[in-house]
């Protein structure tokens, strides 16, 4: 490759594929030692697959719950479905804070610096701790949730049981998705996928003994399969941990159990990962109010609307696992000084998840109504699901847009505009435009699954032009925690291929010819 004005130096291993794989890169010779070259395709499937599954293990086990607390009835059933929710509200903001920890990690691996992933993960690890008192504090308000619920007084107990257990899982839970972020950090997902997937092995046997009374074990009810969770996912974490230190990571990463809190760390920690988690939070609220302008056009349009998200919940896993694929190369490209990298690398996975995501499209718009009936067979539900996932259809490739470039941002320390993004569309356009469709469109659900189609097709495209922009590539999230790296030799643009939109980035993805 020739620099300007200077004569050619021979490539190295790295440059080679750098080189075909984005033509209008200019690399100074020696620039990307040490630093991981542009994954393939087949390694970024490699990669991808197993973050898909572990993810999976998320969804499977609140239906492992639901199957045996069924069995009990629908009054323990109603209740279990109001305390995850109360859950998960809960959680939100302290999960995307811990799930923040992929900004720091990736970027120290990526400098050449893998100790240092141990201080930041011992750092993660007092918040993941903290969180208990926090959770346990918000639970406190969950009578009122009840009331407002209109929970009947069995119901509500019921609820207040289950969640008075479940609450304890909390910094097993967290221990566990920051140990799993640090593998994913670094390239190594299938650990932590096997870890998870046997925590859900583990639930399905103790919810069958505790909730049911199998195996010489009380007949507990929903407080069995509670403890069923909680037993399962301490055994997560405890595995998670053990394995790690036991193997060559410790020494790797400098991990310690219990190290001594940074006080200025945990600021830095807590300037960049709360905005992240503050995001979540704001789109769960959206969400909420979103249910509750269904909740005004009568049941059949929630209980649609319900089998149109759990259905694609299940579908868009891979697009949230590309998106973290994606997050852990953006962050080495760009703690190795190289996140011209990160673009073209983000680019290519953001082709493949729309594409998939696209694909998807075509059985929701004409098989909605089939895979509805596979759910419920209430016709009026079925009619108007068959709106419903016509919508989704038409917005697939732009959710892909948002969910990938929304974690992409985050992993490379620009959690703020994504979380501003999040909470200016959803407040300017999902809601106000779902409500007011939803009395002039008819069918009504028609109406506000039109505001929710402009909703993620403004933010996938506010974040598209934000990523475009390259601000995050300036971010430096290392800088003044000892962490900065020396300088490899930047990757220059050499023409439009790296300054495009990411329309335009095919020309950068190009093989040479």
């Amino acid at each position: 490759m020739e620099s300007r004005g200077q004569p050619s130096a021979p490539e190295t291993a790295q440059e080679r594929p750098v080189a075909a794989a984005a033509p209008g890169l200019s690399v100074p010779p020696g620039a990307l030692h040490g630093v991981p070259s542009i994954p393939s395709t087949l390694e970024m499937g490699r990669f991808t697959l197993p973050i898909v599954l572990g993810l999976a293990t998320y969804a499977l086990n609140n239906l492992v719950d639901a199957a045996f607390v069924g069995q009990l009835g629908a009054a323990p059933l109603a209740a279990l479905a109001i305390a995850n929710l109360a859950y998960i509200a809960g959680m939100v903001v302290l999960l995307g804070l811990i799930r923040s920890a992929m900004t720091f990690l990736a970027q120290s691996a990526g400098a050449g610096q893998p100790h240092r992933l141990g201080e930041w993960v011992g750092q993660y690890q007092w918040l993941a701790l903290a969180s208990l008192p926090i959770l346990l504090l918000l639970m406190q308000g969950f009578p009122w949730v009840a009331r407002a619920a209109h929970l009947s007084a069995a119901t509500a107990a019921d609820a207040t049981r289950y969640l008075g257990i479940r609450v304890w899982e909390v910094p097993f839970a967290l221990t566990t998705v920051l140990y799993a972020t640090m593998y994913n950090a670094t390239g190594r997902s299938a650990f932590p996928m096997a870890v998870q997937w046997g925590a859900v092995a583990l639930n399905v046997t103790l919810n069958y003994g505790l909730t049911l009374g199998h195996f010489g074990f009380p007949r507990l009810g929903i407080a069995g399969s509670a403890t069923a969770t909680l037993v399962s996912q301490a055994g997560a974490a405890a595995v998670m941990v053990g394995a790690t230190y036991l193997g060559p990571l410790r020494r790797r990463h400098g991990l310690r159990l219990l190290r001594r809190p940074q006080g200025r760390t945990l600021l830095h920690i807590l300037k960049v990962g709360l905005p992240q988690g503050t995001g979540d939070g704001l789109e769960l609220v959206a969400f909420l109010a979103f249910f509750a302008i269904l909740g005004w056009l009568g049941e059949p349009a929630v209980a649609a609307s319900n089998i149109g998200l759990q259905v694609t919940h299940v579908l868009f896993m891979p697009a949230i696992a590309t998106g973290i694929a994606a997050a852990s190369y953006a962050g080495r490209f760009v703690g190795a000084g190289v996140p011209a990298l990160a673009r073209v690398t983000t680019h290519r996975i953001l082709r493949m998840t729309a594409l998939y995501m696209g694909a998807l499209g075509i059985p929701l718009w004409f098989m909605g109504e089939t895979i509805t009936r596979g759910f419920i067979a209430d016709a009026e539900v079925v009619r108007q699901a068959g709106w419903v996932f016509k919508v989704m259809a038409v917005y697939q490739v732009f959710d892909a847009l948002g969910i990938v470039l929304r974690i992409v941002l985050s992993g490379a320390g620009d959690t703020r505009f994504p979380m501003v993004a999040v909470g200016v569309c959803s407040a300017a356009v999902m809601v106000p435009l779902s409500w007011w469709l939803s009395v002039r469109v008819e069918p009504g659900i028609l109406g506000a699954w039109l505001g929710m189609l402009g909703y993620i097709v403004a933010l996938g495209i506010v974040l598209l032009w934000r990523f475009e922009r390259g601000a995050w590539m300036r971010m430096g999230v290392l800088r003044g925690t000892g962490g900065q790296p020396e300088p490899r030799g930047q990757l220059e643009p050499r023409g439009p291929a790296t300054e495009g939109a990411a329309s335009r980035s095919a020309a950068a993805d190009a093989p040479r010819a």
